[in-house]
C-alpha cells in the first residue's frame, strides 16, 4: 500500500497549479499553458495572480481559431507578468493578423508556431496584394529575435516579403517545408536594407529545388548561416547556380541529405563555385552513410572549391576508405584541434601525409582538365603546407583558352617588330657616323672606323 501511495505522488507534478478552467501554472520552469480554449475571452487571465512570472507561454485552443485582436486583448492582461527574452508557442491557429503589436510580444525573444494553417493578414485583410505600403503596418514579427514554424504547419500561401520588413532575426526555422516560403517580389525593395535575418534553417524537407526566388538576396542578403537537412528518398534536391553568389557574410553551410550521392552527381556542386565569401565551414553529411568520396569525384569537388577557403565538416560511414577525395577535402584540418567530423575523417588524419603523397594531386589536377595535354596552358603553383616540417606543392595545370591564344598574337608580332628594327637603326647610325669621318678626314683612311 505504502508503495503504491509514493507511486502515485510520483506521478502527480506538484509543481503544476491549476490556475483557471483552461490555463495551469509550472512555477519550476515559469510556463503558463493554456489549453482546450474554445475562445481567448474563457481564458480569464486577468484573475491571474500578479505573483507568478511567466518565461513560457503554450497556447493551443480545442479547434482553430484566428490570432487575431482579441487575443491581443487577453495577453494584453498578463503583460507585466512576462519576463524579458520568453518563449511563445502557438498551436492550433488558423490565421494572424501580424498588425498586432500592443501586447507582450515586445517582450518575448522567440515564438515557435506548429500545427496552424499558416495564412498572415492585416487588419483582417488578406495580403494577397503584399503591396510594401503596408509593410509599416505588418510589425508582429518585428521584435522576435528566433521564428520556428513546426513540422504540422500548413503553408496555405507564400509569404508577403513585407512580413520581413525592417526585421532583426537571429533564426528562421522551417519543417517539413515542400514549397516556396516567398511569394515574388515585384516592387522596389530597397528599404529591406535595414533588415537582417542572420540564419535561415530548412530542416526535415521535401523541398526539390533551392533557387533565388525562394532565397532572395534582397531579404536575406545579411545571411551568415545556412541549413539544408532532408530525410527524404524519393525527393533529388537541387541548389540553382547563383543562389549564393551575393551572399557575401555567408559563414556557415549545411547540407544533409538521405542521399547525398544523388545531390553531388545531379548538381555537380556548381553552385559552390558561385558562393562569394571566401572563408566558411562547409558541413556535408550523408543520413544514409553510403557515400564514399571516391576517386572518381574528385574533380567534381577540386573544379567547385579549387579557390574558396574552406573548413570540411563531414559525417558519412566510419568504416570508407581514406580516398584521395577526402583527402583533398579535409586538408584545411591537418592541423587543427577542432576537428568535428566523423572517425572516416579522423582516421585519414592520422596516416595524412603519407596518403597525400600516394594521391599525387599533380596528377589528378591535371587529369581534371584533359584538354591542357594538348593546348598551350599556364601554371599556378600553390604550396600546401601537411605539418611543420613536410610540404606538397601542388601545380595545378589550367587550358589557355583560344580566344587567349589570339590576344597573345599582336604582342608576338610587336616584339618581332622591335627585334628587327633596332639593328637597322644601329647600322644607319653607324652608316652615318663614317661617312662624315670620310668628308673631315679624306687623306686618313686607317682612321675612319675609329669612334
Amino acid at each position: 500500500m505504502y508503495t503504491k501511495f509514493i507511486f502515485f505522488l510520483c506521478l502527480f507534478d506538484f509543481s503544476r497549479q491549476e490556475l483557471t478552467d483552461s490555463c495551469s501554472y509550472n512555477k519550476k520552469i515559469f510556463e503558463l499553458k493554456c489549453e482546450n480554449f474554445t475562445k481567448f475571452s474563457d481564458l480569464k487571465l486577468e484573475k491571474l495572480n500578479n505573483s507568478i512570472r511567466i518565461k513560457q507561454l503554450f497556447l493551443s485552443p480545442k479547434n482553430q481559431i484566428d490570432f487575431d485582436y482579441q487575443a491581443a486583448f487577453q495577453l494584453d492582461q498578463i503583460t507585466s507578468l512576462i519576463l524579458n527574452e520568453s518563449e511563445i508557442t502557438l498551436k492550433n491557429f488558423k490565421s494572424f493578423d501580424t498588425s498586432i503589436t500592443e501586447f507582450f510580444i515586445w517582450r518575448s525573444s522567440s515564438v515557435h508556431i506548429d500545427a496552424s494553417k499558416i495564412k498572415f493578414l492585416i487588419n483582417k485583410q488578406d495580403l494577397n496584394s503584399c503591396d510594401l505600403s503596408l509593410a509599416s503596418v505588418a510589425k508582429f514579427f518585428r521584435k522576435f529575435k528566433k521564428i520556428k514554424f513546426g513540422p504540422s504547419v500548413e503553408f496555405l500561401e507564400p509569404f508577403c516579403p513585407i512580413l520581413f520588413y525592417r526585421i532583426d532575426l537571429e533564426t528562421l526555422e522551417f519543417s517539413n517545408l515542400d514549397r516556396g516560403i516567398l511569394s515574388a517580389i515585384n516592387f522596389d525593395v530597397s528599404d529591406f536594407m535595414y533588415s537582417q535575418i542572420s540564419k535561415l534553417v530548412i530542416k526535415d524537407s521535401r523541398l526539390k529545388n533551392l533557387d533565388s526566388t525562394q532565397l532572395d538576396n534582397r531579404i536575406f542578403g545579411n545571411l551568415q548561416s545556412f541549413s539544408y537537412s532532408s530525410l527524404a528518398e524519393d525527393v533529388n534536391f537541387s541548389i540553382e547556380e547563383q543562389v549564393f553568389s551575393n551572399f557575401s557574410q555567408i559563414q556557415f553551410l549545411e547540407i544533409s541529405l538521405q542521399n547525398l550521392a544523388d545531390f553531388v552527381y545531379g548538381t555537380n556542386l556548381t553552385w559552390l563555385k558561385n558562393v562569394e565569401s571566401q572563408k566558411f565551414e562547409l558541413i556535408l553529411r550523408d543520413y544514409s552513410k553510403s557515400y564514399s568520396y571516391p576517386d572518381k569525384d574528385f574533380c567534381i569537388f577540386y573544379d567547385s572549391l579549387k579557390d574558396k577557403k574552406f573548413t570540411p565538416i563531414i559525417y558519412t560511414n566510419e568504416t570508407i576508405e581514406c580516398s584521395c577525395t577526402l583527402v583533398w577535402l579535409v586538408k584545411e584540418l591537418v592541423n587543427s584541434k577542432n576537428v568535428h567530423s566523423n572517425g572516416s575523417v579522423e582516421n585519414c588524419l592520422e596516416n595524412f601525409e603519407e596518403i597525400f603523397e600516394k594521391c599525387s594531386f599533380e596528377t589528378k589536377i591535371r587529369e581534371c582538365y584533359p584538354e591542357s595535354t594538348t593546348t598551350t596552358s599556364t601554371t599556378k603553383t600553390t604550396t600546401l603546407v601537411t605539418s611543420s616540417t613536410a610540404k606538397q606543392t601542388l601545380t595545378n595545370t589550367v587550358p589557355l583558352k583560344k580566344e587567349n591564344v589570339w590576344s597573345v598574337i599582336p604582342a608576338v608580332i610587336g616584339i618581332i617588330g622591335i627585334l628587327l628594327f633596332v639593328p637597322f637603326i644601329g647600322y644607319y647610325f653607324y652608316y652615318e657616323r663614317r661617312k662624315k669621318l670620310r668628308k673631315k678626314y679624306p687623306h686618313e683612311k686607317e682612321n675612319v672606323n675609329t669612334f
